[in-house]
């Protein structure tokens, strides 16, 4: 049951049902793509901060880096095909969107 809409075009883009429904999740919404190799990015980034702590502390938050790691690694294979859709019309909405708005920034520069 919608109370109102969140989002109110004040523009003179028509978008797209898509490029509406992904605007309506609003701001905080987290994206489903993610980049290839995001998972090894993550043990990276994280070893990098894990080397900045006193080196007392740096074995246990270790353990607990890769323990959650290797959760996020089984959950990513078990759901890869329902997000794998979800992220791929999110990403089509995305560039539809973008595709969009270069065509009215053109358009106003023209």
């Amino acid at each position: 049951m919608d109370f109102h809409p969140r989002v109110i075009n004040k523009t003179n883009i028509t978008f797209t049902k898509d490029e509406l429904t992904m605007l309506n999740k609003s701001l905080k919404y987290n994206l489903n793509h993610k980049h290839k190799y995001w998972l090894s990015n993550l043990a990276f980034e994280s070893e990098n901060a894990v080397t900045l702590l006193p080196t007392g502390e740096q074995d246990y938050i270790r353990y607990q880096v890769a323990h959650n790691i290797k959760r996020l690694y089984k959950q990513q294979n078990g759901r890869q095909t329902h997000n794998n859709m979800q992220a791929k019309n999110e990403k089509k909405a995305i560039n539809q969107s973008k595709k969009t708005d270069q065509q009215q920034s053109f358009d106003l520069q023209s």
